[in-house]
């Protein structure tokens, strides 16, 4: 694993303003709103944003502020933020986004649970990149499906020297914290997730995975 910083050059920030700037945008069209997909006004105003006001160098510095990793695993770069908590005993919790999120949905949680206030559980924070999200890109090869990404993530936290550990997740990370039940299942002290059951994530968390037990023999 070596040290990462987020760079992202000025030439490719000028070729997304330049691409925005010559949208083709539809003819006018009857307004229905959402109806019939996202309104072209809004849409606009969207890329308005993008191009003139959002400033990718401060959200890039505000990122940099954390210690950024990256990391081979099963042939695939992984990328990772881990912080740890000033508090010796804080507990190890692999924190894990879902689709279309990404690491930085995280960022507002990172003082208080490494930090907590009045005498709170404190943690050692590890936050990943779903493999083909964020900086864990490009994927390699085909294949990383949840399973594999619990695999990974189990063998993430190890490299780290965290043995035992606890793992949130939400959405598609929510189906990949309910497969580490069963992949990694001495490893974790505890799971919690956030998702909704009937969505694919919520399918993988309560799918039978005898066959991915370890041999109790």
């Amino acid at each position: 694993m070596k040290n990462f910083k987020i760079q992202i050059s000025d030439n490719e920030i000028s070729d997304l303003k330049q691409r925005l700037a010559n949208t083709r945008w539809p003819a006018d069209t009857i307004n229905e709103g959402w109806k019939k997909g996202v309104p072209t006004e809004y849409l606009k105003g969207l890329a308005d944003y993008w191009q003139h006001t959002f400033d990718w160098k401060k959200q890039e510095s505000l990122l940099n502020q954390y210690p950024h990793f990256i990391t081979q695993i099963d042939g695939q770069a992984i990328h990772y933020l881990h912080i740890q908590s000033p508090v010796p005993e804080a507990i190890p919790l692999l924190l894990l986004h879902g689709w279309p999120g990404s690491f930085a949905d995280f960022t507002k949680v990172i003082e208080p649970l490494t930090k907590p206030e009045n005498g709170d559980v404190a943690f050692h924070l590890v936050i990943p990149s779903i493999p083909g999200f964020g900086f864990s890109v490009p994927v390699q090869e085909k294949g990383w499906n949840m399973m594999r990404m619990a695999s990974a993530f189990t063998e993430l936290m190890k490299q780290i020297g965290y043995e035992r550990f606890a793992v949130h997740g939400g959405d598609m990370g929510a189906g990949i914290t309910g497969i580490m039940s069963g992949v990694a299942a001495y490893h974790l002290i505890g799971t919690h997730v956030n998702t909704d059951f009937y969505s694919v994530a919520g399918w993988a968390c309560f799918q039978p995975i005898t066959r991915c037990l370890p041999n109790r023999k």
